[in-house]
């Protein structure tokens, strides 16, 4: 953008503190399926919200196999007294192993997508940018409509 001599230049600008919060499930079996949870706070309620839409989008009898890792939301009490009677089955991966998560290892790429040096404003549009990192998603988060 040309501006002239001694005019201040605009330059578009976001804060810094406005994060994208995603809970994301990848299907091991189809990885272009995954279920995206945009929130507020990655927690035992955003996890909930994240199963809950697994179930629904997986309907049947057999159960639904999720690999975590050791973030604490997913060892909280009230999580697992919800997932008692339900087909969502928790399988937590061994401590300092990152390698083995699936779903880190997408969003380190996406990550990679996402944080280039591009001006992107509002933060649907960039939102928008991350569900492009994820073309199969199936789900994003509490909108319910893609970016």
């Amino acid at each position: 953008m040309w501006t002239r001599t001694g005019q201040p230049r605009p330059l578009p600008t976001v804060s810094g503190r406005e994060r994208v919060n995603l809970n994301a499930a990848l299907n091991a079996h189809c990885p272009t399926q995954v279920h995206l949870h945009e929130t507020d706070c990655v927690n035992a309620q955003s996890t909930k919200a994240l199963y809950e839409q697994l179930l629904s989008a997986h309907p049947g009898e057999q159960p639904i196999y999720v690999v975590c890792d050791n973030a604490r939301y997913y060892r909280n009490r009230e999580l697992a007294e919800w997932l008692q009677g339900r087909r969502v089955v928790q399988v937590f991966l061994p401590p300092y192993v990152p390698n083995l998560n699936l779903i880190s290892a997408c969003g380190g790429c996406c990550g990679r997508r996402s944080s280039t040096p591009v001006y992107t404003a509002p933060r649907a549009r960039f939102g928008r940018r991350y569900s492009v990192s994820f073309p199969g998603s199936t789900s994003l988060g509490k909108t319910s409509r893609p970016y």
